[in-house]
Formats: C-alpha cells, structure tokens, sequence
C-alpha cells in the first residue's frame, strides 16, 4: 500500500525546515579551509626532509651551473658583436666626426640580426653619438666597461645603462689613427625578466638577479623587485667573498610556511564567525517564522468566529423574512374573510328591508 504523502502545514512550528544554502556553502569553506591548513603543515614537514633536500641540492647545483653558462655565453656573444663592430674600417671616421646620420643606419641594420637590448656609439668622453636603447647625447662614461674601454682596453661589466636599466654590458675601444675616438657598447638587459624566465623554465626553479643586495628582477613575482637579501650568511659569502653559496634559507621559509598558516588560520577564524552570525540570524528568522505562525492562526479562528457569526444572522434573516411572508398570506386571508363578512352584512341589510312597514 503506497504511504500518504503529508500535507505541508504552513502553521506547524514543528516542521523540518532545510538548511539555507548559504551555510551549506559557508560549511564546505571551513572544511576546504581546515584541509588546505592540514596540507600546508603536512608540505612543511616533507620539505625538510633529508632525502627531498639531497634531491633539490642537487637540483640547485645543475640550475646554477646552466645559469652561468647562459651568463658565459651572453658576455661571449657581447664581446663579439663588439669586437666585430670595433675593426669595421668605416665606422672609425664616424665616430671621429660624430656623424650620427650614417651611424644610425649601421645600429638599425645591425641590430636587426643581433637583437641586443642595447647597441650604441660613443665619443672619447663617453657621449653618446647613436643608439638604442640609449639616448642621443647621453653620457655613459660612468660605466666601468666603457670607461676601460676609453682607456683602450675592451671588457665587460654589469652596471646601470639609459633607460635600460641594469643589464650586462660588452665595450670595445674604437681607434682612429691610432689613438682612440670612442667606444662600440651593446648590453643584454638584466629587468626585463628575460633571462628569469628563461632560466625558470629550463630549470623549473625560481630565479632571482640582485644587484648587490637588491633584487631587480625576479620570478617570485613583482612585490620582492626593490626588496633587499638580509641573509647575511648568503651576502658574506657572496658580495663579500666573492663565492659561490649552496645551502637553505631554513628561517625564511619557516616563516613564510608560518605566515601562510596563520593567514589560513585568520581566514578559518572569520569563516567560523560568519558561520555563528548565520546561525543567530537562522535562529532570529525562525523565531520571528513561529510568531508570524501563531499569529497567522489567531487571525484564522477570529475569521472562523466571524464567519459562524455571519451564519446565524443568515440563517435569522431567513426566517424573518418566512415569517413575513406568512403574515402577508394571512393578510390576504383576512382580507377575503372581511370581504366574505361585508358581503353578509349587507344581504343581511337587504332582509331586514323587507320587514319595514309603511
């Protein structure tokens, strides 16, 4: 026999009333939450691991093996391109003459098959005749490869160049009749973010460049760019020393793990009271739900009383107007009884006449 389903009762202050989506929704975070939060200290402890950090030092060692064989093989292409420009016979009276016209010409054909980030021509103060990635008369002679170079010796350097920004640059000396007029400049920008991404890449690790101890172009994304390295283990070695540094960065880690989970544990904290507001504003609705029930069956039995009341008084008006309407057939009986009556009379009248004597 199939079950009778229940008729919904809208006045049942016991009913079972679902659970408003939004704290179903609200639950799923806060669970979401509580297991990113198990993850991120289950990932902090396999982090330090031995064997994952024999693995990643490993790792690390090929990275920066392959990043300084890119760097090698960018300051060899340098060198070259301007060691090749330096001995062309036609650029020496050029420069000597700071013809920028034809210069120009030779620095937009040229570039177009080195593709450098910086290809340029100075005078013997280090001016600039013709470039890009420079500007025309802007003087570079603070560069230390272009200052070596005015001294006649070609070399290299990282340092700050135009509107470039820190790049690594290649200078060769330019001579005129022997003494020298000037300079050929090329450089690979650093900032760009070029060589990072190249290097993340190849070697799927993040990469940073500094300079000295601030970082200027990094795949750890925008906010560390201008940021200064702390560690003062890494900058001894490094800046100081002038060594190579293989080790880990146990502290900052630690608290970028303790950052991360504090950051979810705020997260879970705001969750767990927007959960106990939803709560009591649940429990408010419910309330307020029951009282407009109690309410609402006030109003139906007063309309109940109302309508029993409008039946007696129907039912007092129908027989009010039964009885007029026997008073009025009664009327119209007494009317021909009266007729009846008077027709009597008056032949009793005319009877009487008759017995009248003279």
């Amino acid at each position: 026999m199939a079950r009778k389903k229940k008729e919904l009762d809208r006045f049942d202050s016991t009913a079972k009333r679902d659970v408003p989506i939004v704290v179903k929704l609200l639950s799923v975070i806060f669970s979401a939450v509580v297991l990113s939060v198990a993850g991120v200290t289950a990932l902090s402890l396999n982090i330090f691991s031995s064997g994952f950090r024999d693995a990643t030092d490993e790792d690390l060692m090929n990275f920066s093996q392959g990043l300084d064989m890119t760097l090698k093989d960018w300051r060899s292409t340098l060198e070259s391109d301007v060691m090749m420009l330096s001995n062309r016979p036609d650029i020496s009276p050029m420069i000597n003459s700071s013809n920028a016209h034809d210069l120009n010409a030779i620095v937009g054909c040229v570039n177009g098959t080195l593709c450098v980030d910086v290809l340029a021509f100075t005078d013997s103060f280090g001016k600039i005749i013709s470039g890009e990635g420079v500007s025309s008369g802007e003087n570079i002679s603070s560069v230390s490869s272009v200052q070596s170079a005015l001294r006649g010796i070609a070399g290299y350097s990282f340092d700050e160049i135009g509107k470039t920004g820190y790049s690594m640059i290649a200078t060769a000396p330019v001579r005129y009749q022997g003494k020298v007029a000037g300079t050929v400049v090329a450089a690979y920008s650093l900032i760009n973010g070029n060589i990072v991404n190249q290097v993340a890449k190849s070697y799927s690790a993040a990469c940073t460049i500094f300079k000295g101890y601030m970082r200027v172009s990094s795949t750890l994304g925008d906010k560390y760019i201008g940021t200064s390295l702390d560690n003062t283990t890494i900058t001894d070695a490094v800046i100081k020393d002038g060594n190579e540094y293989h080790g880990t960065n146990i502290d900052e880690l630690v608290a970028q793990i303790k950052a991360a989970m504090k950051e979810q544990n705020d997260g879970s904290q705001q969750i767990s009271e927007a959960l106990a507001h939803m709560n009591a504003s649940t429990q408010k609705v419910q309330e307020a739900s029951k009282e407009m029930s109690q309410r609402n069956e006030k109003i139906m039995n007063e309309i109940k009383v109302l309508k029993d009341s409008t039946a007696h008084m129907q039912e007092g008006m129908n027989e009010m107007s039964s009885g007029a309407d026997r008073i009025n057939e009664t009327g119209t009986a007494l009317a021909a009884i009266s007729g009846d009556v008077q027709g009597a009379i008056n032949k009793i009248g005319s009877q009487i006449d008759l017995f009248k004597t003279e």
